[in-house]
């Protein structure tokens, strides 16, 4: 359960992931006996992302929605701005608890360790700003990791309500662009040694996904094919992604060809949700993460839709 929660935690960017440490927080506060209180930023936040009204204690939230996650100029930008501005807030416009005891910016890092920080910028960062208004207290960046740390020395109960008001049962298989990159990445590296021959798509007539699942008699698979689709378009933001920073989509090109080149060796001897599920088994390797069988999953309900797999008519 500890794992589906910091899954659907590590998955989301930007304002989801706000959204989910702060239900987080608020449960995690609420049973040990203090008030913690959300803010919307939709009316200002005051650079305050939600505090623990009792011991004066501030989070501000960062998960960035790219590849090059947390980055430490980017972490210190972010210092720069949300610390600073919580200091003016609170010290010069009197407001919140009018004053600070201990500040934590958590990074979504999207499960690695923060960047390294030879030249110490981001503790230089918090003293710049701390000798800036004349203050002390405790600042910290910390990762989702140490979150994850604290959870597996709270009581099951607590797990579990924090996993029933995140709904964690339709958010664990959620992934994020930046996980797609890491994935496709991991799974280039292991068609390395592997000899795949480009696919040619002559037919690039498609058709209604609901006409391809009912050809293909995979009724029993259609409610599940469906709810892959919204994910699907993830996988264009990926490719989008990629064009856009100058890099090749020869690792995506390579993936695809090599879940076609699959497909045709199996649709042989197999069809249907048989063909279907020795597709998907035949994919995953041994070493594969479960996080990323979903992603994988994915990938082919892409090139499914796409007309690439799976007859037509």
């Amino acid at each position: 359960m500890i794992a589906n929660i910091m899954n659907a935690i590590n998955a989301c960017t930007e304002m989801n992931f706000q959204k989910r440490i702060v239900i987080l927080l608020d449960i995690l506060c609420d049973e040990s006996g203090f008030e913690f209180e959300k803010v919307q930023p939709s009316n200002g936040d005051a650079k305050n992302d939600g505090w623990i009204v009792d011991k004066n204690i501030y989070f501000a939230c960062y998960s960035p929605n790219d590849a090059t996650v947390a980055q430490n100029k980017q972490i210190v930008s972010k210092l720069d701005g949300d610390l600073d501005g919580l200091c003016m807030e609170v010290y010069e416009k009197n407001k919140w608890g009018k004053k600070i005891e201990e500040f934590y910016l958590i990074v979504n890092t999207h499960d690695k360790d923060l960047p390294a920080d030879p030249d110490r910028l981001r503790d230089n960062k918090i003293n710049e700003i701390k000798k800036k208004y004349n203050v002390d207290f405790k600042a910290k960046v910390i990762t989702t990791q140490e979150i994850k740390k604290y959870l597996l020395t709270v009581d099951e109960m607590i797990i579990k309500k924090i996993a029933d008001n995140m709904e964690i049962e339709t958010l664990n298989s959620d992934f994020s662009v930046p996980d797609i990159y890491e994935f496709v990445d991991g799974y280039f590296d292991y068609l390395a040694s592997q000899e795949i021959k480009p696919f040619q798509n002559n037919n690039l007539e498609r058709i209604k996904i609901e006409n391809k699942i009912e050809i293909n008699s995979l009724k029993n698979l259609k409610e599940h094919i469906l709810n892959l689709i919204p994910k699907a378009d993830k996988i264009e933001q990926y490719i989008s992604f990629v064009v856009g920073i100058g890099e090749s989509t020869e690792k995506y090109e390579k993936l695809k060809d090599y879940i076609i080149d699959k497909y045709s060796g199996l649709e042989k001897d197999y069809n249907g949700e048989e063909l279907y599920n020795k597709l998907i088994d035949e994919l995953i390797y041994d070493t594969m993460k479960d996080s990323y069988a979903n992603i994988l999953e994915t990938f082919v309900v892409y090139i499914f839709i796409r007309c690439d797999i799976f007859k037509k008519e």
